[in-house]
Protein backbone atom coordinates (compact mmCIF):
# COMPACT_ATOMS: atom_id res chain seq x y z
CA UNK A 1 0.00 0.00 0.00
CA UNK A 2 2.93 2.34 -0.49
CA UNK A 3 4.19 4.81 2.08
CA UNK A 4 2.28 4.06 5.28
CA UNK A 5 2.75 7.50 6.84
CA UNK A 6 1.55 9.22 3.66
CA UNK A 7 -1.47 6.90 3.58
CA UNK A 8 -2.46 7.92 7.11
CA UNK A 9 -2.11 11.61 6.21
CA UNK A 10 -4.25 11.05 3.08
CA UNK A 11 -6.81 9.22 5.23
CA UNK A 12 -6.99 12.29 7.52
CA UNK A 13 -7.90 14.41 4.47
CA UNK A 14 -10.56 11.97 3.31
CA UNK A 15 -12.03 11.63 6.80
CA UNK A 16 -12.34 15.40 7.07
CA UNK A 17 -14.03 15.47 3.66
CA UNK A 18 -16.44 12.54 4.20
CA UNK A 19 -16.91 12.16 7.97
CA UNK A 20 -16.24 15.40 9.82
CA UNK A 21 -13.70 17.82 11.24
CA UNK A 22 -10.72 16.26 13.04
CA UNK A 23 -10.50 18.20 16.30
CA UNK A 24 -7.58 16.27 17.84
CA UNK A 25 -5.08 13.74 16.61
CA UNK A 26 -2.16 11.86 18.09
CA UNK A 27 1.20 11.43 16.54
CA UNK A 28 1.83 8.44 14.31
CA UNK A 29 3.14 5.32 16.01
CA UNK A 30 4.10 1.86 14.83
CA UNK A 31 2.77 -1.44 16.22
CA UNK A 32 3.21 -5.10 15.43
CA UNK A 33 0.24 -7.01 14.01
CA UNK A 34 -2.09 -8.47 16.62
CA UNK A 35 -4.21 -11.56 16.12
CA UNK A 36 -2.42 -12.77 13.00
CA UNK A 37 1.08 -13.12 11.58
CA UNK A 38 2.64 -10.59 9.22
CA UNK A 39 6.11 -9.31 8.41
CA UNK A 40 4.75 -5.75 8.27
CA UNK A 41 4.13 -3.42 11.18
CA UNK A 42 1.15 -1.07 11.27
CA UNK A 43 1.29 2.72 11.39
CA UNK A 44 -1.44 4.00 13.70
CA UNK A 45 -2.95 7.20 14.96
CA UNK A 46 -5.83 8.18 17.21
CA UNK A 47 -8.17 10.93 16.08
CA UNK A 48 -11.18 12.71 17.51
CA UNK A 49 -13.72 13.68 14.83
CA UNK A 50 -16.64 16.06 15.25
CA UNK A 51 -19.44 14.67 13.09
CA UNK A 52 -23.20 14.60 12.67
CA UNK A 53 -23.05 11.05 11.27
CA UNK A 54 -24.37 8.06 13.19
CA UNK A 55 -21.82 5.44 14.33
CA UNK A 56 -23.02 3.12 11.56
CA UNK A 57 -22.59 5.86 8.94
CA UNK A 58 -19.09 6.63 10.29
CA UNK A 59 -18.23 2.97 9.84
CA UNK A 60 -19.60 2.95 6.28
CA UNK A 61 -17.71 6.14 5.40
CA UNK A 62 -14.39 4.93 6.82
CA UNK A 63 -14.73 1.57 5.06
CA UNK A 64 -15.41 3.45 1.81
CA UNK A 65 -12.23 5.48 2.42
CA UNK A 66 -10.30 2.24 2.93
CA UNK A 67 -11.58 0.89 -0.39
CA UNK A 68 -10.84 4.20 -2.14
CA UNK A 69 -7.26 4.00 -0.86
CA UNK A 70 -6.87 0.44 -2.17
CA UNK A 71 -7.28 -1.64 0.97
CA UNK A 72 -8.80 -5.04 0.49
CA UNK A 73 -10.13 -6.82 3.54
CA UNK A 74 -8.65 -10.20 4.26
CA UNK A 75 -10.92 -10.83 7.24
CA UNK A 76 -14.49 -9.91 7.98
CA UNK A 77 -14.83 -8.62 11.50
CA UNK A 78 -17.98 -6.65 10.78
CA UNK A 79 -19.25 -3.80 12.91
CA UNK A 80 -17.97 -5.51 16.06
CA UNK A 81 -14.39 -5.21 14.82
CA UNK A 82 -14.49 -1.41 15.10
CA UNK A 83 -14.51 0.19 18.51
CA UNK A 84 -15.81 3.74 18.31
CA UNK A 85 -14.95 4.57 21.88
CA UNK A 86 -12.58 3.12 24.49
CA UNK A 87 -11.80 4.21 28.02
CA UNK A 88 -8.18 3.85 29.07
CA UNK A 89 -7.76 3.37 32.82
CA UNK A 90 -3.98 3.30 32.93
CA UNK A 91 -0.91 3.14 30.72
CA UNK A 92 1.95 0.90 31.78
CA UNK A 93 5.24 1.35 29.97
CA UNK A 94 7.81 -1.37 30.46
CA UNK A 95 11.43 -0.41 29.87
CA UNK A 96 14.70 -2.28 30.34
CA UNK A 97 16.25 -1.73 33.76
CA UNK A 98 18.92 0.99 33.65
CA UNK A 99 21.14 1.00 36.74
CA UNK A 100 22.24 4.57 35.96
CA UNK A 101 18.65 5.83 36.15
CA UNK A 102 16.76 6.78 39.33
CA UNK A 103 13.30 5.23 39.57
CA UNK A 104 10.38 6.16 41.84
CA UNK A 105 9.79 2.67 43.22
CA UNK A 106 7.48 3.82 46.03
CA UNK A 107 4.95 5.61 43.86
CA UNK A 108 5.44 9.02 45.45
CA UNK A 109 5.37 10.79 42.09
CA UNK A 110 2.09 10.90 40.16
CA UNK A 111 2.71 10.08 36.50
CA UNK A 112 0.17 10.82 33.77
CA UNK A 113 -0.02 10.64 30.00
CA UNK A 114 -1.80 13.27 27.95
CA UNK A 115 -3.70 11.60 25.12
CA UNK A 116 -5.74 13.96 22.96
CA UNK A 117 -6.14 16.32 25.92
CA UNK A 118 -7.21 13.59 28.36
CA UNK A 119 -5.01 13.03 31.43
CA UNK A 120 -4.58 9.26 31.95
CA UNK A 121 -2.68 7.72 34.89
CA UNK A 122 0.51 6.07 33.70
CA UNK A 123 3.46 4.23 35.14
CA UNK A 124 6.90 3.40 33.82
CA UNK A 125 8.18 0.10 35.20
CA UNK A 126 11.79 -0.99 34.74
CA UNK A 127 12.17 -4.73 34.20
CA UNK A 128 15.01 -7.20 33.99
CA UNK A 129 15.01 -10.40 31.94
CA UNK A 130 13.24 -13.27 33.66
CA UNK A 131 10.83 -11.12 35.68
CA UNK A 132 7.15 -12.02 35.71
CA UNK A 133 5.79 -8.96 33.92
CA UNK A 134 2.18 -10.17 34.17
CA UNK A 135 2.34 -10.11 37.97
CA UNK A 136 4.17 -6.78 37.99
CA UNK A 137 1.49 -5.19 35.78
CA UNK A 138 -1.32 -6.74 37.82
CA UNK A 139 0.06 -5.21 41.03
CA UNK A 140 0.41 -1.83 39.28
CA UNK A 141 -3.19 -2.04 38.05
CA UNK A 142 -4.48 -3.00 41.52
CA UNK A 143 -2.57 -0.10 43.09
CA UNK A 144 -4.03 2.29 40.50
CA UNK A 145 -7.54 0.98 41.19
CA UNK A 146 -7.07 1.46 44.94
CA UNK A 147 -5.97 5.06 44.37
CA UNK A 148 -9.13 5.69 42.31
CA UNK A 149 -11.16 4.29 45.20
CA UNK A 150 -9.47 6.67 47.66
CA UNK A 151 -6.81 4.44 49.22
CA UNK A 152 -3.17 5.35 48.66
CA UNK A 153 -0.81 2.72 50.10
CA UNK A 154 2.25 4.95 49.55
CA UNK A 155 0.67 7.84 51.48
CA UNK A 156 -0.28 5.50 54.32
CA UNK A 157 3.25 4.06 54.51
CA UNK A 158 4.78 7.55 54.51
CA UNK A 159 2.40 8.56 57.29
CA UNK A 160 3.31 5.50 59.37
CA UNK A 161 7.00 6.31 58.88
CA UNK A 162 6.40 9.91 59.96
CA UNK A 163 7.18 11.27 56.51
CA UNK A 164 3.81 12.91 55.76
CA UNK A 165 5.52 16.03 54.41
CA UNK A 166 7.22 14.07 51.60
CA UNK A 167 5.44 15.10 48.44
CA UNK A 168 6.07 13.79 44.98
CA UNK A 169 5.82 15.61 41.73
CA UNK A 170 3.25 15.35 38.99
CA UNK A 171 4.85 14.13 35.77
CA UNK A 172 2.85 14.45 32.55
CA UNK A 173 4.07 12.75 29.38
CA UNK A 174 2.47 14.24 26.29
CA UNK A 175 1.63 11.38 23.90
CA UNK A 176 0.36 13.90 21.35
CA UNK A 177 3.89 15.28 20.93
CA UNK A 178 5.43 12.05 19.61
Amino acid sequence: MGNKEQNVLRAYELIEHKVGQISKRSSLYSTEPWGFKSDNDFVNSVICVETELSPHDVLKATQAIERQMGRTRKSRGGVGAVKLQQEIDMIIELEPWDSAKTYDRMGVDEQYANILGVKVPSMTIPVKPGRNTAVIMEVAAMNSRQKKMGYNATAELMQRLGLEDVTGQEIIKDFDAF
